[in-house]
């Protein structure tokens, strides 16, 4: 039987507390990080997820919600 996925669901702030977050979920054990893509309410979410990527190992990250009538559905895939 495999494992569940457990991830944490946050919305970036700032760049500082976002890598330390993505820092503190990978070294809790935690699966991934998500970010929702809200336009209009928050920043787009995919530079943060890079972000988070980039300062851990093993973290998955993604987004939980893409908002489809902003995004080009040909740019998502």
């Amino acid at each position: 039987m495999q494992s569940p996925i457990v991830s944490v669901q946050a919305q970036p702030r700032d760049a500082a507390s976002w890598t330390a977050l993505a820092r503190r979920a990978e070294a809790g054990g935690y699966d991934a990080l998500l970010a929702a893509d809200h336009p209009g309410t928050a920043a787009s979410p995919f530079v943060a997820l890079a972000a988070a990527a980039a300062v851990t190992e093993r973290l998955g990250v993604g987004s939980y919600v893409s908002h489809a009538g902003v995004r080009e559905p040909r740019w998502r895939s």
